[in-house]
């Protein structure tokens, strides 16, 4: 029987970098990968990782009289996405005991200014 990976490209290593002054990064080489491979085990490992690390985040947005992320909303400059680009640059934090719960966070601005 005639082997299906004869001439199939795979890694012969994997080579892993740090920077010294980032603790929490971290890069892997491996190469050479068949055309197409690279990009299918680069989205399972990113995908692995992810669900593996934990963390809080806001993970949904609901704001009064909104109906899409492509509406605007009167007397505010940004629109709906704009808003919720800096919304996922909010970093939040977790309780431990309590981390599986989700929590329910109400903003309320009115009148002109930053929301901080």
């Amino acid at each position: 029987m005639k082997s299906l990976l004869k001439g199939f490209k795979r890694p012969k290593q994997v080579e892993y970098q740090t920077l010294a002054n980032e603790p929490g990064y971290g890069k892997f080489i491996a190469e050479p990968f068949e055309r197409g491979f690279g990009t299918t085990i680069g989205n399972s490992l990113r995908r692995t990782l992810m669900s593996s690390i934990e963390g809080t985040a806001i993970t949904a947005v609901r704001i009064e009289g909104v109906e899409h992320e492509f509406a605007t909303i009167e007397g505010v400059v940004e629109d709906v996405t704009r808003i919720i680009l800096n919304l996922k640059q909010v970093r939040a934090s977790y309780d431990a005991e309590v981390r599986d719960e989700p929590r329910i966070i109400h903003i309320e601005k009115k009148g002109a200014g930053v929301l901080k």
